[in-house]
């Protein structure tokens, strides 16, 4: 498995842990990727495609250079608590 989706998964699961997100599907869905096909994705036999690297690189605030492999530094966005916040992202 190419390290790009090694590190998409990861920060699915990241979302999870931290509460951004409560599904694989939520996630599939702010990314734009079929939910259908994640079991093929964990599989190693579909990969995620440039347009959903950068979605979830927008989504996650993780940079493409963690995502494609070029660092191993990330943090994830914060997710708002008020409001107030979610207006400011």
């Amino acid at each position: 498995m190419e390290i790009w989706n090694k590190r998409a998964l990861h920060l699915m699961q990241q979302c999870k842990i931290v509460g951004k997100i409560p599904t694989d599907k939520a996630f599939c869905e702010k990314i734009g990727f079929d939910y259908t096909n994640i079991t093929k994705v964990k599989a190693g036999k579909l990969g995620f495609q440039i347009e959903n690297l950068i979605s979830i690189s927008k989504y996650t605030g993780a940079s493409m250079d963690f995502i494609c492999g070029l660092t191993n530094d990330f943090t994830l966005k914060k997710v708002p608590k008020t409001p107030r916040e979610k207006q400011k992202i």
